[in-house]
This record gives structure tokens, sequence and C-alpha cells, in this order.
């Protein structure tokens, strides 16, 4: 079974997290993955909604930030150039600004973690739609844990499970018969 990096989350106020992703073993843990998966994907859901609003948040305060900035910065290339500075004159000193460039910074990290967060999961979203697939095979006689058994085992092993209601297609032994 492959073990995929682990990728470290900064949560803001909630501390940091591990993500971790791994392979499904269908032999040993295919039914508790498929009851632990609403679950974990509730949670990150959560997870992700909580800092969607930090994020907004952190956004609003830097515009404040900016917009205190920007009337300070006004005041003083005024006082120094003996006249109204331009707009660009003001963004540039804006850009230069060190505490401007920290808080982009920290606002440009937290939108990666952001982003790690929303891959994550859309991973869970397709393990959803594996672990569905998986289950239907299992039930069916189809999946990975059949494939030494015989082909006349297998159409027994369908057709018993049609009896019991389960979905399968028909195999071309079949339709030939």
């Amino acid at each position: 079974m492959r073990k995929f990096p682990p990728l470290q989350v900064d949560l803001g106020d909630f501390g940091k997290h591990i993500l971790t992703f791994n392979e499904v073993n269908i032999q040993s843990n295919l039914e508790q993955q498929l009851v632990e998966q609403a679950s974990d994907y509730a949670w990150y859901d959560r997870v992700l909604t909580e800092l969607k609003a930090v994020h907004k948040n952190k956004v609003l305060s830097h515009n404040i930030w900016l917009a205190e900035q920007h009337n300070k910065i006004v005041e003083k290339l005024t006082k120094s150039l003996g006249k109204k500075p331009t707009v660009k004159d003001v963004d540039a000193a804006l850009q230069k600004d060190e505490t401007n460039i920290n808080l982009q910074r920290e606002l440009i990290n937290f939108e990666k973690d952001v982003d790690k967060i929303r891959g994550f999961l859309t991973a869970l979203s397709q393990k959803h739609s594996n672990l569905k697939e998986l289950s239907n095979r299992e039930r069916a006689g189809l999946s990975a844990l059949s494939r030494n058994v015989p082909e006349e085992d297998l159409i027994e092993k369908v057709k018993e499970n049609r009896g019991r209601g389960h979905k399968t297609t028909s195999t071309r032994r079949e339709r030939e018969e």
C-alpha cells in the first residue's frame, strides 16, 4: 500500500494540522473506510469553511490597514514634495512598505493552506467515488479479491447476487447462452 507524504497546514487559530491520505486496502478495511469517509469529508469541509471566513477577515484587516496607510503616505509625500502626490507615487510607497509586504506574504501563505484543504476535499470526493465502486464490485463478486477465482465461480456469484437485488451487468458468456 502506498503512503503519500503528509501535508502540514497552518489553520491559524485552529493550530497546525497534518493531512494524510492513504490508499484503501480492500482486503482489510473497505467497510471501515466507507464508514469514516463521510465524517472525514464533513470535518475538512467545516475546516475549509472556517478558513475561508478567517481569510476574508484577514483581507478586510489588510484593506483597512492599506486605507490608513494611504492617508499617512499622502500627508507625508505632500510635505516632502510640496504638492499633492500622484496615485502612482502613493502606490509605489505602499508597495515598498515592509509591513505591507509582510501582510501580503501572510495572505499568500494562508491562501496556499486554504488551497491545500480544497485539494484534499477534492481527493476525498474522488476517494468516495472509488470506495462506492469498490463496494459495488465487492458485493457483485467482481473485486480484485475475486481475480483468482475461476470464471465459472464468478458467474455463479454474479447470479447469486442478482437474486439478492444487487445490480450487476451480464457477462459475455451469459449473453452467449
